[in-house]
């Protein structure tokens, strides 16, 4: 596991948003339609689960990760 604490903020958040621009892009050319956010697969903690969930799940992480960010830039000001 990286460790990412020694690093200045700066290139931590470019990377951040080089990385989430990345996924984005590659998440737009899956072109999912309403029919797939429906498609089902099972979890093996959580059984059965859409993938409207499982991105749901997959954006709460990205948002956590940036409120991380966030409070890490205003202690550090």
């Amino acid at each position: 596991m990286a460790k990412y604490g020694q690093h200045a903020p700066r290139p931590l958040l470019a990377l951040f948003a080089a990385k989430r621009r990345l996924s984005l892009a590659s998440l737009r050319e899956l072109k999912i339609t309403d029919a797939m956010l429906m498609r089902t697969a099972q979890h093996p903690e959580f059984g059965e689960v859409t993938l409207a969930q499982l991105l749901a799940c997959w954006l709460t992480h990205d948002l956590a990760h940036i409120a991380q960010i966030a409070r890490v830039l205003v202690r550090r000001q």
